[in-house]
């Protein structure tokens, strides 16, 4: 009876607290529009840019947790809000059309260091020596496989010119850091692969693989900007 007892007890407890923590919640997001406001005038302001960029963050935030609790990719849930609060037709405009263009530049910036950062903090120093070659191999081969295979189906199959199929092959190919950087890192708290350091290669090669395929582009960018790219 008492275990009983107990077990209703614990479960009013459970859901104070998690009132608790959605007040707290609330409360960090009032003060974060407020601070805005305060700090950055009408452009913290409703319909200001950095007003969007935050409201865009704190709904991308929700969509990921929402999309998580239906057993999904959180990055599917932040996509759609993404997508939502882009070109619904009232919040569209409201929302999707006043964040700054250098501003969420600036935010992309700082996520991708964040991000590499992250990866670089993992690494298994030991594990990298002994696979310093495989890191390598990983990086470039994978690349340009896919690069060039995007690059002859464009070609043969979209007419696309030379230039033109090889600059959308390497920017088909480059492995998302936001994507992989956080599995890989979860894998590797709960110990899978260490043993191997098959997190500390992929962490490692993502990277280089990424900085390959913006070389690429960039020369292609060149040939297509002095008139090589065709019609």
């Amino acid at each position: 009876a008492r275990a009983v007892g107990g077990g209703g007890m614990a479960a009013p407890e459970g859901a104070a607290e998690a009132s608790r923590e959605r007040l707290r919640l609330l409360a960090m997001l009032a003060l974060a529009f407020a601070l805005a406001y305060l700090v950055a005038g009408e452009d913290g302001a409703p319909g200001g840019p950095l007003f969007a960029i935050i409201l865009v963050y704190v709904c991308s935030v929700a969509g990921g947790v929402a999309a998580s609790r239906a057993k999904l990719p959180a990055l599917s849930g932040m996509l759609c809000v993404g997508l939502l609060l882009r070109n619904l037709p009232y919040v569209g405009l409201r929302v999707g059309a006043r964040v700054d263009p250098r501003m969420s530049s600036v935010v992309r910036s700082c996520a991708l260091a964040l991000i590499l950062c992250r990866a670089g903090l993992a690494f298994d120093v030991a594990a990298l020596r002994r696979l310093i070659g495989v890191v390598a191999r990983l990086a470039v081969l994978p690349c340009l496989a896919e690069a060039t295979t995007v690059f002859l189906l464009a070609t043969l199959l979209l007419g696309f010119p030379p230039v033109w199929a090889a600059m959308l092959g390497f920017v088909v190919a480059p492995i998302s850091p936001a994507v992989v950087v956080p599995g890989l890192l979860a894998l590797q708290e709960s110990g899978y692969g260490t043993t191997t350091g098959i997190p500390t290669m992929v962490l490692a090669a993502a990277p280089l693989d990424d900085v390959l395929c913006i070389a690429g582009f960039g020369i292609c960018l060149g040939f297509a900007g002095d008139g090589g790219g065709g019609s």
